[in-house]
């Protein structure tokens, strides 16, 4: 049994569309919004970023780290700080960075290396 097809009419003059005919003679009010302006903290502080990727007693393996970090392109240094007792600990330090997403590709690369640096967060001074 086959379906049958619902009739197709030709519409005639009075049944079509007659907003296009409405709309022009209608009219709208509207409240005047002044355009959005995004607030600006101004008590904001800017950064600069530092990685440190290491810590060592050793000062041999601050600089075996910094050369492992060399390989990948990226520019370790490493300072020298006693603790209270007076001995020194060795930190390997990679930056400053002066953007988030700069840091965040040099972390990328160092964890492909397995090192998990620890982010310092500098006040930009203005």
């Amino acid at each position: 049994m086959a379906k049958a097809e619902p009739e197709l009419k030709n519409p005639d003059e009075s049944s079509r569309f007659e907003f296009y005919k409405m709309l022009p003679n209608s009219e709208i009010e509207t409240s005047n919004v002044d355009a959005y302006r995004p607030k600006v903290k101004a008590d904001k502080k800017q950064y600069n970023y530092i990685l440190q990727t290491g810590s060592f007693r050793n000062p041999s393996d601050a600089e075996r780290q910094k050369a492992q970090i060399g390989f990948q392109g990226l520019r370790a240094t490493v300072s020298s700080i006693d603790d209270k007792s007076g001995r020194p600990w060795y930190r390997v330090e990679v930056g400053p960075f002066y953007s988030r997403s700069k840091m965040n590709g040099a972390i990328d690369k160092l964890v492909s290396i397995n090192i998990q640096p620890l982010t310092k967060k500098i006040p930009k001074e203005p």
